[in-house]
């Protein structure tokens, strides 16, 4: 429950830009994907309310 903040690297994790700074932890959410391209993206999910609840994906993906 609650809501998260959702980040996105294009660098394998070493900086990060706000997705959304709040959402509904639900399990999804709607973004538009924009440039520039990437084969070292990753996701972090960060609780709002316990910031030290934070999570952050296993692998690189590939924005293009």
């Amino acid at each position: 429950g609650g809501y998260v903040r959702l980040e996105l690297s294009r660098d394998g994790g070493s900086t990060w830009s706000t997705i959304t700074s709040a959402t509904a932890n639900d399990g999804s959410h709607n973004w538009t994907v924009t440039g520039p391209a990437s084969a070292t993206c990753r996701i972090r999910v960060t609780s709002t309310t316990v910031p030290a609840a934070t999570d952050t994906s296993n692998a690189s993906f590939t924005i293009l």
